[in-house]
């Protein structure tokens, strides 16, 4: 039987959780932070790892297909660094963030599901609040702590003047829209707030998460407004406008559309003209570009990983692609077995997915989103994203057990 949550357990998951944005804001002016926030995070995987090993090897029965997953990850990690020597941090995260998400995202104690939606949604806070700081610096002072001026032919803006992005704790205002809609999606399932507080508290993160202007907050905006519009029509109109908005969210993420003449040609988010219709351009941006990079990196180096660390001193950035930059740090090897993971781990978790939709569409908003966003971005190091996937089939039984309480009453 696994060990419930005890205060000890309960205050480490609070630490790296909630603490995230403090790690990420401290850590840029020196290690010292890393090191502080290491201690709880290892702590953590230690008792996650345990209560991992109890579930799948202590018992009599077969061993499940994630847990086999699980193994051959981390020996094509040990692998990618020992033998290889291609070290890589991001490599021993991906496995301890990942393993950890899982365990503090199952249902098993519904104790552990709500203290992690506890911790998450004071992450959110904390985050909104570090954007907020951001909003009232460009208001009133010249410095950018908490927000980042950008060039005046930033994507999307008005081509005339320079665009303030609010950062807040995180090292981009996406960093800060992640941790918000986190928050937001599991504002149903934590219990330190609750009544009027709570839809003030979902004010306050919907508030911020537009202040960020992030392409990420626009993205979950328009899939929690489309999912709110057609929950009533059939499912096929609402997958429908998933792929639209999915296809639609990817093309101008990677093609900026810009009118002749408004923007600085070449620079880093105007990278190469494609084509033209009048006075309107097409041109490869920043995360096109990293696209081309990356596919140019794996094909030369089809078999064996050329290591993150190369691929950043000869392109002078990293891969935004989740897929891509798995093939990058430790070969196409441990990009089928991670991909594998996530899509085993989903379609185990399906049952009463439907329902979920009606009920739940904050959360099953920022499930679609960071699946599309993973093409923009690499999350295997990240914990607000295996959360999200690992939380499917907990909310899956939270909805089982109000049906029946529901069943019952009747």
């Amino acid at each position: 039987m696994l060990i419930k949550v005890q205060w000890l357990n309960k205050l480490l998951i609070y630490l790296v959780v909630s603490g995230l944005p403090f790690y990420y804001f401290f850590r840029e002016y020196g290690s010292f932070a890393s090191l502080i926030y290491s201690i709880p995070l290892v702590l953590l995987f230690l008792n996650s790892l345990f209560n991992e090993f109890q579930r799948n090897v202590t018992k009599k029965y077969i061993l499940h297909i994630c847990f086999i997953l699980e193994i051959l990850i981390i020996f094509n990690i040990f692998f990618a660094i020992l033998y290889l020597n291609l070290w890589d941090r991001n490599l021993i995260l991906l496995f301890v963030i990942l393993l950890i998400a899982k365990n503090i995202s199952i249902f098993e104690f519904e104790d552990s599901f709500t203290t992690s939606a506890n911790a998450l949604m004071l992450s959110a806070l904390i985050g909104a609040i570090g954007v907020m700081a951001g909003y009232l610096e460009s208001l009133f002072y010249e410095t950018h702590i908490f927000n980042q001026s950008m060039a005046f032919d930033y994507p999307y803006s008005d081509g005339l003047s320079e665009t303030i992005l609010l950062n807040g704790f995180f090292s981009s205002a996406n960093g800060s829209a992640y941790c918000i809609c986190i928050g937001l999606a599991f504002s149903q399932y934590q219990n330190l707030i609750n009544r009027n507080l709570k839809n003030i508290l979902c004010f306050f993160l919907v508030l911020t998460l537009l202040l960020t202007k992030a392409k990420f907050a626009f993205l979950y905006s328009f899939t929690i407004l489309g999912i709110y519009l057609l929950k009533g029509f059939s499912k096929r109109y609402l997958i429908l406008y998933f792929c639209s908005l999915g296809l639609l969210y990817i093309f101008l993420s990677h093609i900026m559309v810009a009118i002749s003449g408004s923007y600085d040609y070449p620079s880093v988010h105007f990278r190469k003209l494609l084509f033209s219709l009048g006075s309107i351009d097409f041109i490869l941006g920043n995360y096109g570009m990293f696209k081309v990079f990356t596919l140019e990196a794996i094909s030369s180096n089809i078999f064996l990983p050329i290591g993150l660390n190369q691929f950043e001193e000869i392109y002078n950035g990293r891969p935004h692609f989740m897929f891509g930059s798995l093939i990058i740090s430790g070969g196409i090897s441990l990009a089928i077995l991670v991909t594998a993971y996530i899509l085993i781990s989903i379609k185990n978790n399906l049952e009463g997915f439907a329902n979920l939709v009606k009920n739940h569409y904050f959360y099953i908003g920022a499930f679609f989103c960071f699946l599309i966003e993973s093409i923009n971005w690499n999350f295997g190091n990240n914990i607000y994203f295996w959360m999200v996937l690992f939380s499917l089939g907990s909310i899956c039984k939270l909805e089982i057990k109000k049906s029946n309480k529901i069943n019952l009453k009747t």
